[in-house]
């Protein structure tokens, strides 16, 4: 986001921002428990009494911001109300969410990587230590007739849950 603002590309900063928003949103609909509707309720859904309140200000924060810096701002602070909820959910061991510096460069991080590592980590005991690390059937473009149906959601979680 920040690059694409330096280069005065404020419409690609706000995608940017967006799809992490929506990263972000995915993450809290899947520790909450509650199903993610298509795009056209997405947002609405997010509204869930189960999802932080503040999380949700501080996303909505960061999308409707016109300041580049306020959106950076509110986007990481996210990140990082969101890596609590990992550690708070104990599904792997705590992991530090500090926001820092990019390798010393002025772009606010978390450092998420090191979430993914430990949910990798913690896998390897499981029916899952082989599975190929591929992400969420939302990922694959094209596929949001499958995975925003559902009468398909069942089916989509049953490996999730196992």
């Amino acid at each position: 986001m920040k690059r694409c603002s330096e280069c005065r590309d404020e419409i690609g900063s706000k995608l940017i921002c967006a799809r992490i928003a929506e990263c972000l949103m995915r993450v809290c609909f899947l520790c909450t428990n509650t199903y993610a509707p298509y795009s056209k309720w997405f947002s609405t859904a997010f509204d869930h009494p189960d999802i932080d309140d503040v999380i949700k200000r501080t996303i909505k924060k960061a999308l409707s911001a016109d300041n580049p810096i306020e959106r950076k701002d509110k986007l990481v602070r996210a990140q990082a109300l969101v890596a609590d909820i990992h550690n708070k959910s104990r599904l792997t061991f705590f992991v530090e969410n500090k926001i820092e510096n990019y390798f010393g460069r002025d772009i606010k991080v978390i450092f998420a990587d090191k979430l993914v590592d430990a949910t990798v980590n913690s896998l390897k005991n499981t029916p899952f230590k082989n599975v190929p690390l591929i992400g969420t059937f939302s990922q694959f473009g094209g596929l949001s007739f499958f995975s925003d149906e559902k009468q398909f959601y069942g089916r989509i979680a049953k490996p999730y849950k196992e």
